[in-house]
């Protein structure tokens, strides 16, 4: 009877134990894991001018994207829209989380400029499917505003 009851004393203490080990891990793996940046990662080939690119950031305090700062949601989601230049184009993520630990997703783009002056379209990248479309035309004649009308994504 007295060897049991020196059991459960130990028995005890080591769930103990393992349970402060375990919430102590749990806690601390945004500073052993560090930010991480959910973006497309494959080069694109686009023929419109503006995209915009979408994705997820986790343990992140600022994200810049190109050096300027973007806005993310509180679950980490962000979409930003970026204008392309003729042929490649680089863009830059840059994360940071609240220990000091950063990380970069370089996305690259070329752009095969083939549009017109007066109408403009817009591709989104994202992390988690294949680029879709969304179309946007706007023109601009002599004394009048420009006007704008959205069109539904057309799926490849």
């Amino acid at each position: 009877m007295r060897f049991y009851n020196n059991r459960i004393p130990r028995i005890l203490v080591v769930l103990f134990f393992a349970l402060v080990i375990g919430y102590g891990y749990f806690e601390g793996r945004g500073l052993i894991v560090g930010p991480t940046i959910d973006a497309p990662t494959q080069p694109m080939y686009v023929s419109e001018r503006l995209i915009k690119i979408e994705g997820t950031a986790q343990h992140v305090i600022s994200l810049l994207m190109n050096g300027s700062p973007i806005p993310t949601t509180e679950s980490g989601a962000f979409s930003e829209v970026y204008a392309l230049s003729p042929g490649y184009n680089r863009v830059t993520l840059d994360a940071k989380d609240r220990y000091g630990k950063t990380t970069s997703r370089i996305i690259e783009v070329f752009l095969n400029a083939t549009s017109t002056p007066h109408t403009s379209t817009s591709t989104e990248l994202t992390a988690s499917s294949s680029p879709s479309r969304t179309t946007t035309a706007s023109t601009t004649e002599p004394n009048t505003q420009a006007t704008s009308s959205k069109v539904a994504p057309r799926h490849r």
